[in-house]
């Protein structure tokens, strides 16, 4: 009799655990299908928030690219695809200075160390520029003005993003002003 009524406490306690535990599992699981709906939601709005910046800059009327921190393109809107004559898909992932500002208005090779594209991560500012040329796919030049700055994630610098413009519409109409202005001093 001594034995079964040990035998019925140890039981009983052991039940008590396992009613313990399987309520502390319940309210764990009840915990994670909360966390992961709550990050499905999260991911949900994120991925909206991705779309929307997508489709902005997709509509915006100037080129905007990004690069990591090895000069390597990381993103291209459309219209800066199209200014320059590639398809998105060829422009991301190449070395944009290799492709596409290697050279100088004359010509003359462009170091990257002089590069304002780059001083925006290596020097942490962002940089206005307003008489360069980007190189076309067909290796033809045109004018831009652009606009280069660091991007961060947290505190750390991850790469830099350039909006530009082409502006050789304007440079032209420019030089045909000064021209007119230099035919009317000389009557």
């Amino acid at each position: 009799a001594k034995k079964d009524a040990e035998l019925e406490y140890f039981n009983r306690q052991l039940e008590e655990k396992v009613e313990q535990r399987t309520r502390q599992l319940h309210a764990t699981n009840i915990f994670l299908e909360r966390e992961v709906k709550n990050n499905l939601q999260a991911k949900k709005e994120l991925e909206n928030v991705h779309q929307r910046l997508k489709t902005t800059v997709n509509a915006a009327g100037v080129g905007v690219y990004g690069l990591d921190l090895e000069g390597r393109t990381t993103f291209c809107n459309l219209a800066g695809a199209a200014m320059l004559g590639y398809d998105v898909e060829e422009f991301v992932g190449k070395n944009q200075h290799a492709l596409i500002h290697h050279s100088k208005p004359d010509g003359s090779p462009y170091p990257r160390e002089e590069c304002f594209i780059y001083s925006a991560f290596t020097e942490a500012a962002s940089y206005r520029v307003s008489d360069e040329v980007f190189w076309r796919k067909d290796k033809t030049r045109i004018e831009v003005e652009y606009i280069s700055s660091p991007i961060y994630e947290g505190n750390n610098i991850v790469g830099s993003v350039v909006t530009f413009k082409d502006i050789s519409a304007q440079k032209q109409i420019e030089g045909e002003r000064e021209n007119l202005f230099s035919e009317l001093a000389d009557k």
